[in-house]
């Protein structure tokens, strides 16, 4: 393989340089989308959410972004999404009057409350926060107004986008990290992450914590699910057991 060498250094240095200065000087915009470029793999995340609808648009937008993976709920993830909602009728915003014993087909103003929370491996709870929004149920039948409710789309599209726009913030100042889910034998450990991922054979991860541990990708499994995970070898220090947290060598 052909490899580029640079012989003119100091010209190299310079360019660099004002790279690195133009770069410094770029101050981020307010609203502008976070980026998970600076992880050294897609990170891994679990949702949960008491409306059916939020969570299907938000499983949607998480399985479109490019450096999210959604997994299922087996607590492997980096992160986990806990979202719990709750309507509230706005009565002075109601326009038709209400005959009880009668029904009505009516759109209902509510107001939506989302509580998000974003929890690690060990559910340790990372951020958390409330939104809201003013809008209307779809036509239902007064007086009955139950919690799984359906509302406006363009709500619930909105209350999506706000959640997961929050949750990758959290997720993006977080170091990328994976567990060790089981032990294989007297060598060889697995993780919950594979290919999918971003992974290759011969990663290195190394240990958070003492007793020492380096550990490099020798395979990866084939799931039921139809994705792989990772296979590791030790190449140094005393085979880490399940839980353990690795780091990333990249």
């Amino acid at each position: 393989m052909m490899k580029t060498v640079f012989k003119n250094k100091p010209l190299l240095q310079a360019g660099l340089f004002t790279l690195l200065f133009l770069t410094g000087c770029a101050q981020p915009q307010k609203g502008m989308q976070v980026s998970l470029q600076n992880a050294p793999y897609k990170r891994t995340i679990e949702l949960s959410s008491n409306h059916p609808q939020l969570q299907s648009l938000l499983e949607q937008k998480i399985i479109q972004s490019r450096n999210l993976v959604l997994q299922p709920q087996n607590g492997f993830s980096e992160f986990h999404l806990v979202v719990d909602t709750s309507l509230e009728r706005i009565k002075t915003l109601e326009t038709k009057p209400r005959l009880m014993g009668r029904l009505q087909k009516a759109k209902v103003p509510v107001t939506f409350r989302s509580h998000y929370k974003v929890n690690n491996q060990t559910s340790l709870t990372l951020a958390q926060g409330h939104l809201s929004e003013t809008t209307e149920t779809l036509p239902t039948i007064y007086p009955s107004l139950s919690a799984t409710a359906k509302i406006n789309p363009q709500a619930l599209q909105k209350m999506a986008e706000q959640i997961l726009q929050e949750t990758r913030t959290h997720i993006a100042v977080t170091p990328w990290s994976t567990r060790v889910t089981a032990v294989k034998d007297d060598n060889h450990v697995t993780i919950a992450v594979g290919e999918k991922e971003g992974l290759e054979l011969g990663d290195t991860f190394t240990a958070e914590s003492h007793p020492k541990a380096t550990l490099q990708v020798v395979m990866f499994e084939t799931l039921a699910s139809g994705g792989n995970r990772a296979v590791l070898g030790l190449m140094e220090g005393f085979l880490p057991q399940a839980g353990r947290k690795l780091i990333a060598d990249k």
